[in-house]
């Protein structure tokens, strides 16, 4: 049975990868994405989901994560574009 932290860690993992999925789509459109900085967070974000050990850390990853989304959500709104909002835990306790 997988833990309470690594069904969180998942669901953390999976929207940071949504992200990087919809930059990536956005760079195959002719976006830029300029000197990798979204790339550079969303990766660092995703190996400190991946290497987490405790709630608390996880707390801190997520709200880097939300701030990231929304950084996202700025970088897309210059080419008139959205994105979907991710839903991110917030039931840590």
């Amino acid at each position: 049975m997988k833990s309470k932290l690594n069904i969180l860690k998942k669901a953390v993992v999976d929207n940071l990868e949504k992200l990087e999925t919809i930059r990536r789509d956005c760079l195959d459109t002719g976006m830029e994405d300029v000197g990798s900085e979204l790339y550079n967070e969303i990766y660092e974000l995703t190996a400190d989901a991946k290497a987490s050990e405790n709630i608390e850390e996880l707390e801190q990853i997520i709200d880097q994560a939300q701030v990231l989304e929304k950084k996202v959500d700025r970088w897309l709104s210059v080419q008139g574009l959205s994105s979907v909002g991710l839903s991110w835990p917030s039931d840590l306790g």
